[in-house]
């Protein structure tokens, strides 16, 4: 693993406060950086907009809803991972909230697992409904 990873640019569609977090694996301690993109690793201090150490669980980073860092609607940013010094390396888990796309997944929200849930067990419904009556 390099000693900075940066994942694809994300984008907010409708403007919203980040929400990232790094859980560590064999990576002791992790910063978090938010970059407007373009990340240039081998100027490191341009284009940055936000930065974390030590803010999620143990060593790891986080940029929570409330440190307030906004992302505006439509433009591309870029989350890098770092290890706190240069032989700090190993595997960690980026997770990232609300309804960023490009590069993540966005993470349903309860409601959305409900309905999810429902309409499973409407479909199991129908199904033992439908094997029940031939």
């Amino acid at each position: 693993m390099e000693p900075c990873a940066s994942d694809d640019a994300i984008v907010s569609p409708g403007g919203e406060n980040l929400d990232a977090e790094v859980v560590l694996g064999s990576l002791a301690d992790s910063v978090l950086f938010l970059y407007c993109d373009p990340f240039d690793p081998l100027n490191p201090a341009n284009n940055i907009a936000a930065w974390d150490d030590d803010g999620g669980v143990g060593f790891g980073s986080a940029i929570v809803p409330g440190d307030g860092v906004a992302l505006a609607a439509g433009v591309p940013y870029q989350l890098v991972v770092c290890g706190f010094g240069p032989a700090n390396l190993g595997t960690y888990d980026l997770v990232v909230g609300g309804t960023i796309v490009n590069g993540f997944v966005a993470i349903p929200t309860l409601n959305q697992w409900g309905l999810m849930a429902f309409l499973a067990l409407l479909g199991i419904s129908a199904i033992w409904f439908v094997r029940r009556t031939k």
